[in-house]
């Protein structure tokens, strides 16, 4: 058996560049060295012969006096770089610069290495890292450059895109660099923008190339007083750990989780992301697949994935490594000694729904390739498990079994992982399948359609079981050879039922448009049968309204009938001219609503489970056909869409009152019945309660909070004329409602996944109605607010956005009630709640910078009030914030800076920094000379001259 090499990318490819970049560092003096002379034995006997006096003769040595010491921190990221390490060392060596060259690599919770640090400025320090690792985080690593840059030059050498920089733990920001005149000539930075010089040590971030090389070398090795732009950051003696949680730690939903990474990250990164999901992720395979599919991305494409937030360590093959991050050659020798990782809960599913057959096929070869390349073609190999799991003979979760005692435990593992993620991709894309064979028509007219039929019902059942989409397709198959055996009518019917409600099973596994008008047809061949048939058809007709609004689905493919009224609408006479994406949704969605209507209007003999089921489904289909109907509708579009709603409340209301009219008082249970059964208990309260009627309760009242947003001007649908009264009316109706339904479920509320998020959007939805049912909310109202998003917070599972949302909206609330009251502990639930939202929101958020500014004037206040230093400092930090994430044309800019400004004065205040009267005569300064209102400039001017006095005073007392 013989291991496969993986090559890893070529991480620094234009090493001879780089060499001669780093030779200028041949001049470089460290700025405390012992003058090293000799004794010039020629100079010495010249002497001696002239003047007859010996006397010896010392010459200056000129020597390389520079070192070098390359270190990388040990994270489940860097591994890929390992090779760059290596690439770098060689490098460093070949360009004859150095006396010395060593390696180091950090590992957390490890005792530092020895030698690295030099008081003597002799060694220089060199990190290659993407500073995403448990080091950057903990502020361990920032605290040891601070102190090796304290005496000798260090760099950061960063390989991800400059882009991503801002998003690590070492944040590099663009500046002037300057090197200061004198014998230490230590750095300092001014960023972009800024006025002076970042507090703490600079560090200078480079990319590997020869441009960022040579700026540096020129700097470092050259005079002091030079100066140039690049980009640096800033680390301190007390470098603070990163607060904010990993993203792959975050509590957030799968799709929601691929779609953030795909909004920020390059389109390569995110093609290697789907490829990546169809193998096990053992970082060599990860590097065949990108070099496989993307064969002219280099590591950085990888490292973007990995940084994700996507993935993780698996741990169960980190206590297995002993980890070697690579050979000298940049190669792995197998599986055994390679980093893995594993896709969080959901991701590879996500992806998987993103991967093509003919990608996944291409992927799949690779990896088979390489499995039996590294394992042989052994029985137990990666084709034979694989068809194993998918046929049911072996239960793919059984790892254990796989994990035999012996020496080879680790690597069935890993061959186990690889069957395991093939059979998932199968899954999911389809195959030959295990448990049944292809039919013929000979065999299919000798079967008969009840044959067939149970045959496509085991098939289907063994899908549901075990997840096998060639069962699923195979049992698509069967039952359209049933249908067109069966020659009863009502039989055929039921059969057509099955099908459409197999092809939507397939398309929500595998949403192909073709399967669509497959089952539309289905389904409209079923209507003649049981009910239920109506409920597959209104929800065909709704996924084919919203694909075609999409443009994933061409009216083309849709039957004639929809081209016709689509036609007819518009007022053409040739359906060919018909082009009108959400004029065919609105027909769609039409005809979706009159199939429930034979359920939910139709005569009482439907099952009431049936009416039940239709009724959510028929007002979710009318607020749908409320919105994307409003343009074609008859009259103005604010008329259809209240016309529609108003349907929908209709259709509600008729629902709520027939379950009223059954849900009456209980029979006499009888003298057998005990006094402590519940049935007495049921006869105690009249009525028991039915949970449909009460989300048939929670249902009205969201529709009607839609119809008070409408009238308030703020629906989807502008209103033609607002009517505030009407809005009123309509939301303390919907207020009744949901607090109804809200009392009759909240007991029994889930507290994650779908039932949480849920349970979130009523107490938001309640927490709306009450503000609208008021045109000016008192006192109590807003406290009734506050404890309905209260409620939906402590309900918020796996969502930061939400819930920055809802302590937003408690921090406006309890900011009201400070401003009518001027209660002390309401500004300080103001701060409590600001706080907490502002770790919640990304830096990118267009609000942060206004939640700052307020955060950090009630701060001020408080600071004031109660006498509090660390208030003081809090609210300078957090309105340097504001106004470094303000644009200088911003009109609030003036106001933010003003703030600052008496921010700092109240800081001189309390601790009696010089520094801050000077910040703040300059914040002061620009706000009153920028800002258009008189009255804010008078107040700046008024604070600036306050600052510039005592700046006098201290001066004068100084001197």
């Amino acid at each position: 058996m013989r291991t496969v090499p993986v090559p890893a990318p070529v991480a620094l490819p234009d090493a001879p560049s780089l060499e001669r970049s780093l030779r200028p560092l041949q001049r470089y003096r460290p700025p405390v060295r012992a003058v090293r002379r000799e004794l010039d034995e020629i100079a010495t006997a010249d002497r001696a012969a002239d003047t007859g006096i010996v006397v010896p003769v010392l010459t200056a040595v000129r020597r390389r006096e520079a070192r070098i010491a390359l270190v990388m921190d040990r994270s489940s990221s860097n591994a890929i770089w390992s090779g760059a390490l290596e690439e770098l060392r060689r490098i460093c060596e070949r360009a004859g610069a150095f006396r010395e060259v060593t390696v180091h690599r950090i590992a957390e919770d490890a005792p530092l290495p020895a030698h690295l640090g030099d008081p003597t400025g002799q060694r220089i320090t060199v990190v290659l890292s993407d500073c995403a690792g448990p080091l950057w985080r903990s502020g361990r690593m920032q605290r040891l450059l601070h102190g090796w840059a304290a005496t000798a030059p260090v760099c950061v050498v960063q390989p991800l895109p400059q882009r991503m920089w801002g998003r690590t733990h070492l944040p590099a920001r663009p500046g002037l660099l300057r090197r200061r005149e004198g014998p230490a000539g230590r750095l300092e930075f001014v960023p972009r923008g800024a006025a002076e010089a970042a507090a703490g040590i600079p560090v200078p971030v480079l990319a590997p190339r020869r441009s960022s090389f040579d700026a540096w070398t020129r700097l470092i090795a050259g005079a002091t007083g030079q100066s140039l732009n690049a980009a640096a950051a800033t680390v301190s003696a007390h470098h603070r750990p990163t607060r904010a949680r990993p993203r792959a730690d975050r509590r957030i939903d799968p799709a929601e989780r691929v779609r953030a990474f795909r909004r920020t990250a390059s389109p390569a990164a995110a093609r290697l992301a789907v490829y990546l999901s169809a193998v096990p992720l053992v970082l060599p395979v990860m590097q065949l697949v990108q070099r496989a599919m993307l064969h002219r991305s280099g590591p950085d494409v990888l490292a973007e994935v990995l940084l994700s937030g996507l993935l993780r360590r698996d741990d169960r093959a980190a206590d297995a490594e002993a980890t070697r991050d690579a050979t000298q050659d940049g190669m792995y020798d197998g599986m055994h000694d390679a980093p893995a990782y594993a896709f969080l809960d959901g991701v590879r599913d996500e992806l998987l729904g993103q991967l093509g057959a003919g990608s996944a096929s291409l992927v799949l070869k690779h990896c088979s390739e390489y499995v039996e390349s590294r394992y042989g073609r052994t029985v137990r190999n990666f084709p034979a498990m694989a068809a194993a799991f998918l046929s049911g003979a072996v239960d793919p979760r059984d790892e254990e079994a796989a994990a035999a005692p012996g020496p080879a435990e680790a690597e069935n593992r890993k061959l186990w992982a690889f069957a395991q993620v093939s059979t998932q991709v199968l899954r999911r894309l389809g195959g030959p399948s295990p448990t049944a064979t292809p039919l013929g028509g000979t065999e299919a007219a000798a079967e008969g359609s009840g044959g067939l039929a149970a045959r496509a019902r085991a098939c289907l059942d063994h899908f549901g079981e075990h997840g096998t989409v060639p069962d699923l397709d195979t049992g698509i198959r069967l039952l359209g050879s049933a249908t067109r055996a069966e020659r009863h009518p009502a039989r055929r019917a039921a059969l057509y039922g099955e099908l459409a409600e197999a092809l939507l099973r397939r398309w929500y596994l595998r949403p192909v448009p073709e399967d669509l008008p497959e089952a539309l047809d289905a389904a409209q061949n079923a209507v003649t049968g049981p009910p239920a048939a109506q409920l597959t058809l209104a929800g065909v007709l709704e996924i084919a309204a919203g694909e075609v609004s999409e443009g994933r689905l061409s009216a083309k493919l849709l039957p004639e009938w929809v081209a016709v009224r689509s036609a007819a609408a518009a007022g053409l006479h040739a359906i060919d001219d018909m082009d009108d994406p959400g004029l065919t949704a609105t027909v769609l969605l039409s005809a979706a609503d009159n199939s429930l209507a034979e359920l939910t209007e139709g005569p009482q003999r439907w099952d009431t489970a049936l009416r039940t089921a239709a009724t959510p489904v028929r007002v979710r289909v009318l607020r749908r056909l409320a919105v994307t109907g409003a343009p074609y509708g008859p009259g103005t579009p604010a008329d259809w869409f209240t016309a529609t709603l108003g349907t929908a409340v209709a259709v509600v209301d008729a629902y709520v009152d027939e379950t009223r009219a059954g849900l009456g008082a209980y029979p006499d249970p009888g003298p057998e019945a005990d006094a402590d059964s519940d049935s007495d208990n049921r006869l105690l309260t009249g009525r028991e309660r039915d949970p449909a009627r009460d989300e048939a309760l929670l249902l009205r009242g969201s529709l009607l909070l839609e119809l008070a947003r409408h009238h308030r001007g703020e629906g989807p649908v502008p209103a033609d004329t607002p009517d505030r009264a009407e809005s009123r009316a309509c939301a303390e109706r919907a207020e009744g409602d949901l607090l109804a339904g809200i009392d009759a479920t909240d007991a029994t509320a889930a507290t994650t996944g779908a039932g949480a998020r849920e349970t979130v959007r009523v107490w938001l939805e309640y927490a709306d109605a009450i503000a609208y049912s008021s045109e000016h909310p008192d006192d109590d109202a807003r406290l009734r607010i506050l404890q309905a998003l209260d409620q939906a917070r402590r309900t918020v599972d796996r969502d930061e956005a939400v819930e920055a949302d809802i302590l937003l909206r408690m921090g406006r609330l309890l900011e009201q009630r400070y401003a009518a009251g001027g209660s002390w502990s309401h500004r300080d639930s103001v701060i409590a709640a600001w706080t907490e939202a502002l770790p919640l929101l990304p830096w990118h958020d267009p609000g942060r910078a206004g939640l700052l500014t307020s955060l950090g004037r009630r701060l001020v206040e408080r600071g004031i009030d109660k006498d509090a230093p660390g208030d003081i400092r809090t609210a300078v930090r957090h309105l340097r914030g504001a106004v470094d994430q303000t644009a200088v044309g911003d009109p609030a800019l003036p106001e933010r800076r003003a703030l600052l400004g008496q921010a700092y004065l109240e800081r001189f205040r309390a601790e009696g920094t010089v520094a801050d009267l000077h910040e703040a005569d300059w914040a002061l300064g620009e706000a009153a000379r920028t800002t258009a209102d008189p009255a804010l400039a008078a107040t700046a001017w008024w604070r600036r001259a306050v600052a510039v006095a005592l700046l006098a005073r201290r001066t004068a007392l100084a001197s």
